[in-house]
């Protein structure tokens, strides 16, 4: 896997929590871009999505990724967090696709974004709002 390839299991990670969370809850992609400020921060009532560390293998290149469910009325965090929680425990894994040119998605060989079948969110403190977060490791694995 190539740098690329990295942004596929991304992109494609992305694509699934969108596609299946629709009307559910706003999937908030954390970013740092000097055109879009509200990008880089929190968003309250979503799931937000943040990329941290790369792995690089030959072998099984990796994504570190940690999903904070943020919501101003706590019973409604954890109803996402149920509702989140039991899709990636249910579906721990999608076809990995390069979303390059987004209007047309190429299937990446016979390959997985593979997540793992755990799921471990834990409530995170704060004043102002409740706040439940997961870490997953991204992988590509072959189907």
């Amino acid at each position: 896997m190539s740098q690329t390839d990295i942004r596929s299991l991304r992109d494609t990670f992305v694509k699934f929590l969108n596609d299946q969370l629709t009307g559910l809850v706003t999937v908030h992609v954390i970013t740092r871009d000097p055109f879009k400020v509200s990008g880089s921060s929190l968003r309250l009532n979503a799931l937000n999505v943040k990329f941290l560390g790369v792995g690089i293998s030959p072998l099984i290149p990796s994504q570190d990724v940690v999903l904070d469910i943020i919501h101003s009325n706590e019973l409604s965090a954890l109803a996402l967090v149920e509702v989140v929680g039991d899709l990636l425990t249910r579906r721990y894994y999608t076809p990995l696709f390069d979303y390059t040119n987004p209007i047309v998605p190429v299937a990446v060989g016979n390959s997985n974004v593979y997540w793992g079948r755990v799921v471990p969110f834990r409530s995170i403190y704060n004043d102002l709002y409740s706040q439940f977060s997961c870490s997953l490791v991204l992988k590509e694995q072959a189907s």
